[in-house]
């Protein structure tokens, strides 16, 4: 089905502070490790990127940029200070699932160089201010590499959940090092009420791309599907199609690696550290992946394709997405 069969409903403000008092505690540089909670038509929502903390904010009745989300739960470390137990780097929230009353939080490391990151998978109760009664991280089971698993999570429609072998899908992509992530969309199958129960929690991939099998058309970098730069920050699969979208931004220029300059006149040329080269981009000046410009996107795939996966059928890096960009992106 068309694009529009996926309405724009809106926007809403978020405060800057979260009311505590803490300055720790801002809502500036943060939005990640969303997740819905149908109990209070809310959103857990990730704090300031510095400390990794997640609050708990209502959706207004009104959807509008005029209004301004109210705070319902207060920033906390959700993992109770185990995330350093992810590995010994620099951890981040990667998603954040309500399932069956219990709150399920990912994990991943940020920079993975030496792909030792073996745990994603925490449980919480949705009360962020009690502490000790989080478990994990757990390991999670699946052919995906742990950091390919440890970012966005969403539920399955009970009408897939045979054909599935499963109630919820988690998934990571494209962070730095994207070799020990995946080079594309990923998703796992697996059962939020068994995390904090089995260990490993039992989980089978439908959908990952080592890096010398990209998500692209004809498996090599810089097209309309997918480049290194690229990233997918969510994951739904609507109720009533078959069309598994996952949501993030797709870069549109030529790829490049090294610190970012709205200065066009200094792309390709070497910068300060003399090792990397400026990359043309006014949207981040960070050391990193570069491919301005850029644009939101949805990458569309048909359940059926990943059920074959599940089945054996094919291999989790065989299937494509039917739909990109402003192509089609539901399918009944």
């Amino acid at each position: 089905m068309e694009q529009s069969r996926i309405p724009y409903i809106g926007a809403c403000r978020v405060p800057n502070q979260d009311g505590s008092g803490s300055t720790n505690n801002s809502f500036g540089y943060g939005g990640h490790a969303l997740g819905y909670n149908p109990a209070n038509n809310s959103l857990f929502y990730g704090g300031h990127d510095w400390y990794q903390k997640l609050a708990e904010i209502a959706i207004p009745s009104t959807i509008s940029l005029t209004n301004t989300a109210s705070v319902l739960q207060p920033l906390h470390d959700v993992t109770d200070g185990r995330a350093g137990q992810v590995d010994d780097g620099t951890v981040k929230l990667g998603g954040t699932l309500v399932f069956n009353g219990r709150l399920i939080v990912t994990a991943y490391s940020y920079y993975d160089a030496d792909g030792n990151q073996s745990m994603s998978h925490f449980v919480s109760g949705t009360n962020l201010s009690r502490s000790s009664d989080v478990r994990g991280p757990h390991e999670l089971g699946g052919v995906a590499n742990p950091r390919a698993k440890a970012g966005y999570m969403t539920e399955i429609p009970n009408e897939w959940r045979a054909a599935f072998g499963g109630p919820a899908l988690t998934g990571q992509c494209c962070r730095s090092i994207i070799s020990a992530t995946s080079a594309g969309p990923s998703a796992t199958v697996f059962n939020p009420d068994d995390v904090g129960v089995t260990t490993p929690v039992p989980g089978t991939t439908v959908l990952f791309y080592p890096l010398g099998n990209a998500t692209t058309r004809d498996g090599t970098f810089g097209n309309d599907v997918f480049v290194q730069s690229d990233v997918v920050a969510g994951i739904a699969f609507p109720r009533g199609t078959r069309s598994v979208l996952l949501i993030g931004r797709h870069g549109q220029g030529a790829y490049c690696y090294g610190p970012g300059t709205s200065d066009q006149s200094l792309a390709g040329k070497p910068s300060g550290n003399g090792v990397d080269s400026w990359c043309h981009d006014p949207a981040s000046s960070s050391k990193g992946t570069h491919a301005f410009p850029y644009l939101h996107q949805l990458w569309a795939y048909d359940a059926n394709d990943l059920i074959s996966v599940k089945e054996g059928q094919r291999q989790t890096w065989d299937v494509r997405p039917y739909g990109v960009n402003s192509r089609l992106c539901t399918r009944d």
